[in-house]
């Protein structure tokens, strides 16, 4: 039995915790078994899909630290002592800023050869920026390797967390966040039931939006654009699907604005794929994206998404897509409302074409197991 590590800075509720959960839950092979370390572990959203698994999760700090620079730290001295005796046949690091290079040196330091760099994001918050954007070319410059195998979720996300002037681009590996998209085919039932469970009549235009309040995923903009679509639509709604540090804030601001009372906070859910029925519009004005997936989700739900020019173009699977500036609230506005109504259409060909099923996501990576363990 080989047993591969995966390793992911925070455990949370993102595109990083949803991609490993999908090759856990897809990767049926009887000569692997699977286990997570996190530095800490701040969602419990997971926990019975891994309990059905048997995959157990650890993490380095049992008390969460907010600081990231001492968290960093921290996790660094831990990850090395927690790896000094620890017998595995693969360590899957996943990254979204080059300092994980340092978690991937530490795992060679210790011995091990068959190490995976899997590159998530392709940005940084403005919050210490200039400390962050620092360290992010510090660790690239020092500690990029050719030792390693490289996998990106696009290659702007490749080429914000590696140097590639060491790694040439044709030695990543882009594995696409794949989709089960059967899940995400619109269904007018399931429409039906979740609008009805959030008191949503068929007249009101429901707008949404997946995504952690943090700064990068832009919910202060989000917020403005929704309240200017409010006064030219007043039927409608703004359904926010996450949790997050910024969450009040939010909170507070919608407050301010007078459409607190048309925005709907529901925090986590297994169940994003039956909430995208219910929505109308979909609304993702990140900063910066390693991929987006919750674009490709929205997409393969058959709707029409307005998202910034922070997300890499590999996103755009359909023509339901448009790409808009993440700072002018009446370039979204204008065009949302020359958007609407549409006739909502079935993209699954679309999103099975464009490679972001999750069987072709998952026989890649699982080839890539294969030839690093020498197994079948």
């Amino acid at each position: 039995m080989k047993k591969i590590l995966f390793y992911s800075e925070r455990w949370m509720d993102g595109g990083i915790e949803k991609f490993i959960m999908t090759l856990i839950n897809n990767i049926n092979n009887k000569n692997i078994s699977f286990e997570i370390l996190t530095s800490q572990k701040e969602t419990d959203t997971y926990d019975n899909m891994l309990k059905k698994s048997n995959v157990r999760i650890n993490s380095l700090h049992l008390k969460k630290i907010e600081n990231p620079i001492l968290r960093t730290m921290l996790s660094l001295i831990k990850l090395n002592k927690k790896l000094k005796n620890k017998k595995l046949d693969l360590i899957h690091i996943n990254i979204y800023n080059s300092v994980g290079l340092f978690y991937a040196y530490i795992a060679k330091l210790n011995g091990f050869s068959n190490i995976i760099v899997h590159c998530h994001n392709s940005g940084i918050d403005s919050d210490k920026f200039y400390i962050k954007r620092l360290s992010n070319f510090i660790f690239k410059k020092l500690f990029t390797s050719k030792k390693y195998t490289y996998l990106a979720c696009s290659m702007e996300a490749a080429e914000f967390c590696i140097n590639l002037k060491r790694i040439p681009s044709t030695n990543v590996i882009i594995i696409k966040n794949g989709i089960d998209t059967k899940l995400f085919l619109f269904n007018s039932k399931i429409r039906k039931k979740r609008r009805k469970e959030l008191n949503i009549d068929e007249n009101t235009i429901l707008f949404g939006n997946v995504a952690r309040f943090v700064e990068q995923k832009n919910h202060q903009f989000l917020i403005d654009v929704f309240y200017k679509i409010q006064i030219n639509v007043p039927n409608s709604k703004l359904l926010l699907i996450g949790t997050g540090p910024l969450l009040e804030k939010i909170k507070i601001k919608c407050k301010d604005l007078k459409v607190f009372d048309k925005v709907i906070f529901l925090g986590n859910t297994p169940d994003v794929n039956e909430y995208l029925q219910a929505m109308d519009f979909f609304l993702f004005p990140s900063l910066y994206e390693g991929l987006g997936i919750a674009l490709i989700e929205a997409q393969a739900s058959g709707l029409l998404c307005a998202t910034s020019f922070g997300v890499p173009r590999d996103v755009a699977i359909t023509p339901n897509i448009y790409f808009l500036n993440c700072h002018n609230v009446n370039e979204w506005t204008d065009l949302i409302l020359s958007k609407i109504p549409y006739k909502r259409r079935n993209m699954m060909n679309e999103c099975k074409l464009s490679g972001f099923d999750i069987k072709d996501s998952v026989k890649k990576v699982n080839e890539i197991y294969k030839e690093m363990l020498s197994i079948e």
